[in-house]
């Protein structure tokens, strides 16, 4: 679920025109050429002409909805003098109202908020057309406030392109004078890194972000998203260029004048060939062409009479400005715009206009109200003495409920309790008290109450340890659980951790603490049990360290996971100040090669080696934030490709921190890995109780499943003879929903009864699918797109179904969004406040969310009740984006507000582990096995997916390109096995879906090759030739209990490959073993030497070629050499 502008999508570019004449083919991409300027222009938000002469000039911005120039009316500046980047822009400012300028400036941390604010955009790729050396290209947001949200991408680096703490340093100004927003940047080429790349095009969008209406309108009339590269206008820096500067398009909107001016800034005349065209609606074109010469130092203009019909149509114009033989271009632009303005240019929407702005949220579960007041658009603010909220039924004047709201700098919050309210509807009502001008109606919002029957419901809440877990055993301070050993310590934390019997840390965990410029020795208490159970074991354990106490409670969940409340307490000594309280793991260098943090959000997070090197290797400034407030950091793995250990903290709620030290650092001491998270690092003095909560887990949480039968033959989309089939539903279309639902349309739940039939009966009812389809309208009608839609989802459904009985043992799983809902659910009215992420949220009806929900209690009741139902005729739950995300609300999650009025949201890593964990034990409690898949692309969260048994990855890097070049050896370890968690690794299918296409066969064969060696499944029915060689391998044995597995990644591996670089899996049964190489490198001649012993073969052993049965020279001694192309593979069998 990518974000808009960081979409991957492949756009075509057609050729620049062969002649000037004005077409109807898609335009190619805007194309300036241009000298550097001789002066700086003064950064001040006034744009200056005479200061902006030699940059090049143009007019109007192309929007997004229509592909014409947005009838809001603006221009831009481009130039650069050999040192900076210089752009100016100037746009139209809405009648009777300011830019919206919601996001407020943070120190350096990006606002992704400045996306929901009038904003400039800029795409800034100074490194176009290169192939090797820095190939980053810039993104930079700013609003009116100077709030920046701004990224780099590494087109180099194919794994981890974005960097999130790339800062732009610039001069910015920008001023709003005579209804226009002016604003003028500067930016040093050094901080592009590109001082000396002025000699080859540059790729640049210069985008104006509007809103009332949204419309992000732009330079370029062709698509695509703004990091397309071959879409991105282009710019050359050329000193034999003159400047052209766009002069007109219309006088007052009343005749269509077309002029562009050309500056020889040049000792020598220059020549220049200009072609102006334009064509109103369906007329033939209009054309002017002329050869120009312009003296030096002077300026020649040109223009060109277009005749304009009326607002019916548009006019298609052209600008092109060449050399005399069309060899250089120096100014071409394509694009169509229509002369006559509307009368409604702008939508300033009934609650913006107003001058009291009114916010609120219900909470039924909570039984609260959270409401704000802006009043800053109030004439009178300073006249109001305060404010109170009132929540009484819908048209009655009795209370309910009510609130008094202080007032301060135009701004007042509060959150209260109600009582539980009946089903009805329900208004909340603002009432300000003051002076002159002060309104005295109060201000109104309403909401509804309704009670559905899955409300508090104890589904999958029970005690009951389910497998393949085991029960939780305390000997000592010994405590153990499925596959590991934790070693206690009196400071609250683990001596030792051992899994699958390997130690993993280097010395025990400890606390450091720091005050007044020197350590503090820490000295810890007794280690105390609290209570042990089964399912559960609580711990407490203490420290002191000189002025500072500290209790310790660690809750055990059978599962492994430790959850910590470190209390912290400050003796009232007024010469302490406390610096630094940190926790310690020291890990061994030899159990930790891999590394996994991930952040808020997706597809950015690192995964792969532990950096090389001594000291601080890694920091959390190195990490992907997106709405993460100040210096906190939520997750790190450190380990193996199975074994391991993560750290993670659902947000730094009572830490103490300063704006700019990392929290979380990796450090490398000799043969030790020290993970560093870092409790307090601003120096201060505490005054309360400080409560600060994280987990531990060490890895794997579990084994691979062994049931129905061994996670080696379940595969998903292949049906294999002896394998455990399953299939996804892939949306929630296919089991009759309408927008990420959680219940079929309307509950309708007969659907699932016709599933189950279906299913078991071996054929579909289609007098069902009939009667179904009328329940579409009349939202959809016979005919229509959307009515084509469902209707083909539910034929899908009709003919997949019966090709997966239960009876045979298959699974069939439905598509749900753990972070989606469709408005249209009876539920949303009311519950809406409890479930979206963001502080407040527009009450709307239609529609729907895709990522931005959290799994909060009442959701989770909501889900498994619904989950439930499901079990007629599914056997699991897939959900999508399952993934930490910013959760904006203090009173559904441990999101905070700080002395400066930051809110820090939670991560919602509690909520989403629930949900998951709830449903598996359901499926317990009801004598099922589910299968449980969280789409979790490039976040493999240890305590999220502990539940699950199948995790689906790689939603990411689509196209046509070999999966070698997609994904690294190291990212797949780190990230996608699946071993850490227990779960099966599925991958999606690589976005490359026409069988057609000549680069198919060869893409899905590298496919293949990644997917052997690190044994991954992929959701795909095929190609028939991948599924050809997966019944060898089940042939063979793959995946029977008396076949062993050997894994590059493990110590030991009894394979190695020269002549290539290459990654190896190889399988041994009954003397025999096949083994399949993968190129990684540039293919060769490789040799592949085998030891003989730890595969059980016989010295003399012999090898072919599992695929073509084809004999493969050598022998054990010398190794088996044969040819293997760049990103092939090959497979031995050897006996």
């Amino acid at each position: 679920m990518p974000t808009r502008r960081s979409r991957r999508c492949i756009s075509i570019i057609l050729p620049l025109l062969a002649c000037g004449t004005v077409g109807r083919t898609a335009p190619a991409p805007p194309e300036v050429s241009l000298p550097l300027m001789p002066l700086a222009p003064k950064i001040d938000g006034e744009i200056d002409e005479q200061e902006w002469a030699r940059a090049t000039k143009l007019f109007g911005f192309v929007s997004q909805h229509d592909g014409k120039l947005t009838v809001r009316d603006g221009m831009f500046w481009i130039g650069c003098d050999g040192k900076q980047l210089f752009t100016a822009v100037k746009t139209e400012m809405p009648p009777g109202a300011g830019l919206l300028t919601r996001a407020v400036p943070d120190g350096d941390r990006d606002i992704i908020e400045v996306t929901r604010d009038d904003s400039i955009e800029l795409w800034i790729d100074p490194h176009k057309g290169q192939t090797e050396g820095d190939r980053r290209l810039f993104q930079i947001i700013v609003n009116a406030r100077g709030v920046l949200y701004d990224r780099s991408y590494d087109m180099g680096n194919q794994q981890n392109p974005v960097d999130v703490t790339w800062r732009i340093k610039w001069e910015f100004a920008d001023k709003v004078t005579d209804g226009w927003w002016q604003a003028e940047f500067a930016i040093p080429l050094t901080v592009l890194g590109a001082e000396t790349d002025l000699g080859h095009p540059w790729g640049l969008r210069v985008v104006r972000d509007w809103h009332r209406p949204w419309d992000q309108s732009r330079w370029a009339s062709t698509g695509g998203a703004f990091d397309d590269v071959p879409s991105m206008p282009v710019v050359h820096w050329d000193p034999q260029a003159p400047v052209v500067q766009m002069r007109s398009l219309h006088k007052d909107h009343k005749e269509a004048v077309v002029a562009v001016s050309l500056h020889n800034p040049g000792a020598a005349p220059l020549t220049a060939k200009v072609f102006l065209g334009d064509a109103w609606s369906m007329d033939p074109p209009r054309e002017t062409e002329r050869s120009v010469t312009v003296a030096p130092g002077k300026t020649e203009v040109v223009s060109h009479d277009g005749r304009d019909g009326g607002p019916e149509g548009s006019h298609h114009t052209v600008i092109r400005v060449t050399s005399p033989a069309d060899k250089r271009v120096f100014f071409f632009r394509d694009f169509t715009w229509n002369m006559h303005r509307p009368e409604a240019a702008w939508t300033l929407e009934k609650e913006q206009s107003q001058a009291v702005e009114f916010r609120f949220k219900y909470y039924p579960y909570h039984n609260k109200v959270k409401a704000q007041l802006d009043l800053t658009a109030l004439a009178a603010r300073e006249a109001v003495t305060g404010a109170k909220v009132v929540v009484r039924a819908a048209k009655t004047e009795t209370s309910l409920a009510e609130q008094a709201m202080a007032v301060k700098d135009g701004l007042a919050e509060a959150v209260f309790a109600v009582p539980a309210l009946a089903d009805g509807d329900y208004e909340i009502a603002a009432f300000l008290a003051g002076g002159a001008g002060v309104p005295k109606a109060p201000v109104v919002r309403t909401f509804a109450r309704k009670h559905f029957p899955w409300e508090h419901n104890t589904l999958g809440t029970s005690a009951a340890v389910i497998p393949p877990f085991t029960p939780l055993k305390v000997s000592g301070n010994e405590l153990s659980c499925v596959l590991r050993e934790l070693k206690l310590g009196g400071g609250g934390l683990w001596d030792q951790a051992r899994s699958e019997g390997q130690e993993l840390l280097a010395a025990p965990m400890r606390w450091e603490v720091q005050a007044d410029g020197k350590p503090v020795k820490v000295q810890t208490g007794a280690l105390k049990v609290a209570s042990a159970a089964p399912n559960r074991v609580v711990a407490a354990g203490g420290w002191e360290a000189g002025s500072l106490t500290a209790a310790v409670r660690s809750e055990y969940d059978y599962d492994g996971m430790m959850k910590v409340t470190l209390s912290l307490t400050q003796q009232p000594t007024p010469e302490t100040m406390v610096e630094r309280v940190s926790l310690v793991v020291p890990l061994r260098n030899d159990a930790v090669k891999y590394m996994h943090t991930c952040g808020d959000g997706l597809r950015h997070n690192y995964a792969g080696k532990v950096p090389a090197g001594e000291g601080v290797v890694w920091d959390s400034s190195k990490g992907n934030k997106l709405n993460i407030i100040g210096t906190f950091y939520p997750y790190v793995y450190l380990g193996g490709g199975e074994r391991g250990l993560c750290w993670f903290a659902d947000n730094d709620r009572d830490w103490v921190l300063d704006d700019t030290t990392p929290t979380v650092q990796v450090v490398r001491n000799g043969g030790v890995v020290e993970l560093r998270v870092h409790f307090v690092t601003q120096p201060t003095k505490l005054t309360r109780t400080h409560n600060v909560e994280f987990g531990l887990q060490a890895t794997p949480v579990k084994p691979m499943p062994e049931q129905p039968m061994n996670w080696r033959k379940w595969r998903c989309g292949k049906k294999l003879a002896g394998c455990f089939p399953l299939t996804i539903l892939g949306s929630t279309f296919y089991w009759g929903g309408i927008d990420h639902d959680v219940y079929p349309r309307d509950c309708d739940l007969s659907i699932y009864d016709w599933i189950r039939d279906t299913r078991e009966n071996g054929k579909a009812d289609l007098d069902f699918v009939k009667r179904w389809m009328e329940g579409y309208k009349p939202e959809a009608q016979p005919g229509t797109p959307e009515w084509q839609k469902y209707d083909a989802h539910i034929m899908y459904t009709a003919r997949v179904a019966p090709s997966y009985p239960r009876a045979e043992g298959c699974a069939m799983i439905p598509y749900t969004n753990a972070r989606g809902i469709g408005f249209q659910a009876a539920e949303w009215p009311t519950f809406q406040d409890e479930w979206i992420n963001f502080p407040y949220y527009n009450r709307v009806a239609k529609g729907g969310v895709g990522y931005d929900i959290t799994p909060t209690d009442s959701y989770r009741d909501f889900a498994l009740y619904y989950y439930q139902k499901a079990m007629t005729c599914f056997d699991g739950v897939y959900w999508d984006n399952v993934y930490m995300a910013a959760l904006n609300d203090a009173v559904t999650s441990a999101a905070w507000v700080d002395e400066r009025g930051r809110l820090h949201p939670s991560m919602g890593l509690w909520h989403m582990r629930e949900l998951i964990r709830r449903t598996a034990v359901m499926y317990h409690e009801q004598g099922k096995h589910g299968v449980f898949i969280p789409h979790m692309t490039n976040t493999n969260l240890v305590p999220t997916l502990a539940f699950a048994n199948v995790a689906l990855d790689w939603e990411w890097q689509y196209g046509d390109r070999d999966f070698q070049d997609r994904f690294s050896p190291d990212l797949t370890v780190a990230q996608t096995l699946g071993r850490q968690t227990g779960c099966v690794p599925l991958i999606l299918s690589g976005g490359l879906y026409d069988r057609s296409n000549p680069k198919f066969p060869w893409a899905m064969r590298t496919r293949l090759g990644v997917c052997l060696v690190h044994e991954l499944r992929v959701w795909d029915y095929g190609p028939e030739e991948e599924v050809a060689l997966l019944k060898k391998l089940h042939e063979f044995g793959y995946g029977e209990p008396d076949c062993q597995v050997f894994n590059y990644w493990d110590d030991g591996h009894p394979v190695a490959v020269t002549g290539t670089e290459a990654k190896t899996i190889a399988l041994s049964r009954g003397g025999k073993a096949v083994v399949v190489v993968t190129d990684y490198g540039d293919g060769g001649d490789c040799t592949v030497k085998l030891e003989a012993a730890k595969l059980g073969v016989p010295t003399a052993a012999k090898a072919t070629d599992l695929e073509t049965g084809k004999a493969i020279t050598g022998d054990l001694a010398n190794g088996f050499t044969f040819a293997l192309k760049k990103n092939d593979f090959g497979v031995l069998l050897v006996e």
